[in-house]
């Protein structure tokens, strides 16, 4: 196994299925269980120059009159960019349901998958790739964040042809985060 490059992701599989195996044990169920509304303070760290800013905010997870959809609203009050409010419907596919999409309202809509008690989504826009995580940590505590890179500074690497089959591997450096702990009201 030492000179197998997938060694520590295999561990990495082997730990997560034990955590989501016991995890998966309580009768926690999202979103139900997320419901509610919420507030913290977002703090935007970038690599290098740590927190550059931050915001207050307020999160709302609430039910639709229709089966599988829920509202999740935003508000993110910046002093020094000002208020933002963004109404997203969080949809849950019918046909797979740990699958849903996030219908921006404008148009724009994003796959998300349900994993634990996380939803998970990974997109690119504008030359970045954003991964986005928002996980409900008890009935109380709502955590998420989003961190970026950019795709133009991707580093690719291989192992040598010497070692069997060749694995390439490509990276991207992470530039950003922005990340809020938020608490029920």
């Amino acid at each position: 196994m030492k000179n197998n490059p997938f060694s520590l992701f295999f561990i990495f599989i082997v730990c997560t299925s034990v955590s989501q195996t016991v995890h998966g044990q309580d009768s926690f169920t999202f979103p139900d269980d997320c419901l509610g509304e919420y507030k913290g303070t977002l703090y935007i760290d970038y690599l290098g120059r740590g927190i550059v800013d931050s915001a207050s905010v307020e999160l709302t997870f609430s039910k639709t009159d229709e089966a599988n959809k829920w509202n999740y609203s935003n508000v993110i009050d910046s002093p020094k960019y000002g208020k933002v409010e963004k109404l997203y419907t969080l949809i849950q596919k019918d046909s797979f349901p740990d699958v849903y999409v996030l219908d921006e309202n404008n148009g724009l809509l994003i796959d998300h998958a349900r994993i634990g008690r996380g939803l998970y989504s990974m997109f690119e826009v504008s030359g970045s790739l954003l991964s986005y995580k928002l996980e409900c940590i008890d009935e109380e505590t709502i955590y998420y964040e989003i961190f970026s890179v950019r795709t133009a500074n991707a580093k690719e690497s291989s192992t040598p042809e010497e070692a069997g089959q060749v694995f390439t591997v490509k990276s991207y450096l992470p530039f950003t985060t922005q990340y809020v702990t938020l608490k029920k009201q």
